[in-house]
């Protein structure tokens, strides 16, 4: 990650619970970055559960769980507080989607209320 260093702040990773958003927060840590790791649902150990071993096996504890919803506005103002970057890796899409509409939003429209 070039234009910050870890001094500057935690990044916070949207979508940390998913694939490449678990990836980006292994790198960030093996980078020695303080990380907010924003997912749905901080309670639910099927998504967060890798996340906490990331933080354990680092031995730093630089992880901070922060539970954020893309389509409402003012949910990951905690999460990124303080932060030097944000790194939006999150979204809504998958199978469960009905519409071509519903794929849409969860691409773009979603965004707006980052």
């Amino acid at each position: 990650m070039s234009g910050i260093t870890k001094q500057d702040g935690p990044v916070a990773v949207t979508g940390a619970s998913g694939y490449i958003g678990s990836r980006i927060v292994e790198d960030l840590l093996d980078q020695g970055y303080d990380v907010h790791a924003c997912v749905r649902d901080a309670s639910n150990s099927n998504k967060v559960d890798h996340l906490i071993k990331l933080d354990k096996d680092n031995e730093k504890n630089n992880v901070s769980l922060f539970e954020g919803d893309l389509f409402e506005k003012g949910s990951y103002d905690e999460a990124f507080s303080g932060c030097a970057a944000v790194i939006h890796a999150g979204a809504t899409v998958g199978f469960n989607r009905e519409t071509p509409q519903e794929v849409y939003d969860g691409c773009f429209t979603e965004n707006e209320h980052l």
